[in-house]
């Protein structure tokens, strides 16, 4: 056994992390559990990407992101259900989707937005 130092900030997220870890498991941790866990499901993301990641949940607050790691579970879990095959990426480029907004809008149409429209849309194909 040996004794680790850590600053302040460093033993309050270790016990945060503690704590979830409990709650997850239902048993009792120790600080070496947490460090164990950390050490073995890391993923070294390149400098320039964490850096980008934190700009864009800066930059998209309305997207309700608290942190880098709610970000990148949000977009791995997306990747992988794209690639589970049960759902299709359709690629549109941003000026369209965005005349299609507008075009909701104008018309006065009863959708929140072109993802609703097109999800109505589908909807209501499958129902008749």
């Amino acid at each position: 056994m040996r004794t680790l130092r850590v600053s302040n900030h460093v033993y309050q997220q270790l016990t945060r992390l503690l704590g979830e870890l409990t709650v997850q498991s239902g048993t009792m941790k120790t600080f070496n559990d947490v460090v164990e866990n950390l050490v073995s499901r890391r993923v070294i993301l390149p400098p320039e990407m964490l850096k980008h990641i934190q700009e864009s949940i800066i930059a998209n607050k309305q997207l309700g992101y608290a942190t880098k790691e709610e970000f990148i579970i949000d977009a791995v879990q997306r990747r992988l259900r794209i690639l589970s095959g049960d759902y299709k990426l359709i690629k549109l480029p941003k000026e369209k989707y965005e005349k299609l907004e507008s075009a909701i809008r104008e018309m006065k149409l009863p959708y929140l937005n072109a993802a609703d429209f097109i999800q109505k849309q589908i909807t209501q194909k499958k129902a008749t």
